[in-house]
């Protein structure tokens, strides 16, 4: 049967279509193939001194201009000082198993979301003028590095959560409820079973698979 000019540009484009995807899925098993396991990412020891300067001189500037700042403070300061360092030089990697992209250890637009929902919480912190430069710094070009990355490497929540931030709507999500265990409702250490009882439940296990493979074998 012969197309017709409508039917024959319509091909034309689903066939373009086609190709494009496939392109752009071969190319993904490609990096694939180039981008580490979290487990398995090494971080350049280059990189690694930078960001530890970075974060240390960080530390220090703040807790000048605190006095006190508690270990939990240190922690936030590290991570948004060594990944706004990052992402100034250029110091990221994509990894997988999770996928994402990472400064150091510092998931990217996890980082961002966690730095919000903590300064949310205890805003002590933005007393000190350069934690506050570096946090609203770090808002900002999270948005704008987002905007070139690759979706399925970022997590939209995240993302979502630093675009209210700086829209000044973001509200600190409501604790879990979490029902108290009453004390009868306690359960006991279940005993660390003997060697022998470890056999026997293995022997057990092992006639269980045997009958269930010779019945599936006379279906």
């Amino acid at each position: 049967m012969e197309l017709n000019e409508e039917q024959r540009a319509a091909k034309r484009e689903y066939d373009r279509l086609a190709k494009q995807r496939s392109r752009a899925k071969e190319k993904l098993e490609r990096e694939s193939l180039s981008i580490p396991k979290v487990a398995d990412y090494k971080i350049p020891e280059a990189w690694e001194s930078q960001l530890s300067a970075a974060s240390q001189a960080a530390i220090i500037a703040i807790r000048a201009e605190l006095q006190q700042i508690t270990d939990r403070d240190e922690y936030v300061i590290t991570g948004i000082s060594e990944v706004l360092c990052g992402l100034r030089h250029r110091l990221t990697q994509k990894v997988q198993i999770p996928m994402g992209i990472v400064v150091g250890i510092w998931f990217v637009d996890a980082l961002g979301s966690e730095a919000v929902e903590y300064v949310h919480k205890d805003p002590a912190l933005l007393g000190s003028p350069t934690f506050k430069g570096m946090y609203d710094a770090l808002l900002s070009e999270i948005m704008q590095w987002s905007k070139k990355q690759d979706p399925e490497f970022l997590t939209p929540q995240y993302i979502a959560d630093i675009r209210r931030a700086l829209a000044g709507e973001y509200r600190v999500p409501p604790a879990p409820n979490i029902p108290k265990l009453k004390p009868e409702s306690v359960l006991e250490p279940n005993p660390i079973p003997s060697y022998e009882q470890i056999l026997e439940q293995g022997r057990l296990r092992m006639l269980a698979q045997l009958q269930f493979t010779q019945e599936k074998e006379e279906i």
